[in-house]
């Protein structure tokens, strides 16, 4: 328990230290992150273990007051016929009442380790969540700051450069369709000559139509 406490009291300023020292900022806090998650679960572990032995206290404490009734309960019946049986109950009485009273001060230490472990696990989570937040941020802003600088240096592309890209690119967008327009053109070729001959001959037909004469 005195080893957690005291990696909880300096573990989050040595962060604080180091960051400062080495490039890798984000590198470091996800170290960090992980480091005190795998902290949190070993506390949480240790936490069950203190649970577990403080009910086992409750167990043996509850026993140990059963115990101590039951004896007083026979001495006290006994204590007129066999004298020497109703002390041999009295002192299992004050044996028992003994062991219930050292149990129930282990049980008060158990206890305070389970407040005291669990407000740690609770400020450990704290810290993880925050670290995380700011992380989560700060590489946000970091990704911003460098999409801006390389823009602002001309490192991706000069504002000319992107100019003449697009004006590349568009050139070679207008070449296809004017190539895939004449090949469509070429292959209608034959279709617009039939058409145009029946367009000629239904225009004639109504032209003798008009004038009375018969169609030949």
């Amino acid at each position: 328990m005195g080893r957690i406490q005291r990696w909880t009291a300096g573990f989050f300023s040595q962060i604080d230290s180091a960051v400062t020292k080495i490039e890798n900022h984000d590198g470091l806090v996800s170290v960090a992150i992980r480091d005190a998650q795998e902290a949190r679960s070993r506390a949480r572990v240790q936490l069950q273990r203190v649970r577990k032995d403080g009910a086992r206290l409750r167990q043996q404490v509850t026993k140990l007051k059963e115990a101590e009734t039951s004896w007083h309960d026979r001495a006290l019946r006994i204590g007129k016929t066999d004298e020497a049986r109703a002390l041999e109950c009295l002192r299992r009485k004050k044996l028992a009442a003994e062991q219930c009273s050292e149990l129930e001060g282990q049980l008060r230490e158990h206890q305070k380790t389970e407040v005291q472990l669990g407000k740690d696990i609770g400020r450990i989570d704290d810290r993880v969540r925050e670290l995380t937040r700011q992380r989560n941020l700060l590489r946000t802003r970091q990704s911003r700051a460098e999409a801006l600088r390389l823009i602002n240096d001309g490192e991706v592309f000069s504002t000319g450069d992107l100019d003449d890209i697009l004006d590349r690119w568009e050139v070679k967008v207008s070449t296809s369709e004017f190539q895939s327009d004449l090949s469509l053109n070429d292959d209608d070729d034959i279709e617009v000559g039939f058409q145009s001959e029946e367009e000629v001959e239904d225009l004639r037909g109504e032209l003798q139509e008009l004038l009375g004469n018969p169609l030949e």
